[in-house]
């Protein structure tokens, strides 16, 4: 069986990619942190939504049960939250280096658990694959 064909394990192999790659430029920026002129780069944030569609893929899901619950209704990504702006760094030394090295480990740090979170993920969903195929 190959996992690739499958949109669940591509969508998070192509998301644990793009933590690797964020990854690497986080941890240059954190290596030049004292070189003069030298500024900070980051990726631009991928919308993974995108790659599931404009429907999640729950949507299909039919109410079979009046104990079942109510799609849309305080469910995850509902819009009952709006997003903030975020700051923009501002911290600029004599030399003209902008790395503010709290926020990069704060970055690192972010970038890292949701690498561990995504790998977990696709582990759990590995063994649940394997134990519907009876390949515990």
């Amino acid at each position: 069986m190959n996992m690739k064909s499958m949109p669940l394990f591509n969508i998070m192999q192509q998301r644990m990619g793009y933590l690797a790659e964020r990854q690497v430029h986080l941890s240059q920026n954190i290596a030049n942190v004292n070189t003069p002129g030298y500024q900070p780069t980051d990726l631009k944030k991928v919308d993974f939504q995108k790659f599931i569609g404009k429907e999640p893929p729950f949507s299909a899901l039919v109410r079979t049960n009046d104990k079942h619950m109510v799609m849309g209704q305080n469910m995850p990504g509902s819009g009952r939250f709006e997003g903030g702006k975020m700051r923009s760094p501002f911290e600029t030394t004599l030399v003209g280096n902008s790395v503010n090295l709290d926020e990069q480990m704060v970055k690192m740090n972010a970038v890292s658990q949701d690498y561990r979170t995504t790998t977990q993920t696709y582990r759990k969903m590995t063994q649940m694959l394997q134990t519907a195929l009876g390949n515990q």
